[in-house]
């Protein structure tokens, strides 16, 4: 993973309370508290690679 994702992906997990496992074009997302402050539904957000 390169620097930019990295940091961009710790900003989320910090923001949201949330572990995310990046993989090279998906990411899975989990909760860390049992009940999120966010609405799952309602938080999605993109992490786009540069090619």
């Amino acid at each position: 993973m390169d620097e930019k994702y990295a940091e961009a992906v710790k900003e989320m997990e910090h923001r949201f309370g949330i572990m995310v496992e990046a993989g090279d074009w998906t990411a899975r997302i989990t909760f860390r508290s049992t009940r999120p402050t966010y609405d799952a539904h309602r938080l999605s957000f993109t992490i786009c690679k540069d090619r």
